[in-house]
């Protein structure tokens, strides 16, 4: 099992790099232009920001699909202490809930 996980890391990586050039194949027009970061306007600017989501949030289904496939389909909260103190939510959960209630988001 541990062979066949290591195994697959070059594919994870190959699909990685084939993804994320497809992605700049899609922003191509708006990227194409730009010779610097300082010509980069609001329309390039938020293109880079679509893309690197985008780059991030595809690196997150692997994670989500191996969290639920080792726990049976059921996700269960893992409790996490501070102190010796049961913290109320998921480590993931208040990291999830800070970044969405940022001002960069």
């Amino acid at each position: 099992m541990i062979g066949a996980v290591f195994a697959m890391r070059e594919f994870d990586r190959l699909a990685a790099a084939i993804m994320i050039l497809a992605i700049t194949v899609i922003f191509k027009n708006t990227l194409e232009p730009v010779k610097t970061k300082s010509t980069c306007g609001s329309a390039c600017q938020r293109d880079v920001n679509i893309m690197w989501r985008v780059i991030l949030g595809f690196g997150a289904v692997p994670l989500k699909l191996s969290s639920k496939s080792a726990q049976g389909g059921q996700q269960q909260p893992v409790p996490v202490y501070v102190h010796g103190q049961e913290m109320p939510e998921r480590v993931e959960d208040s990291l999830i809930n800070q970044i969405l209630n940022s001002s960069i988001v």
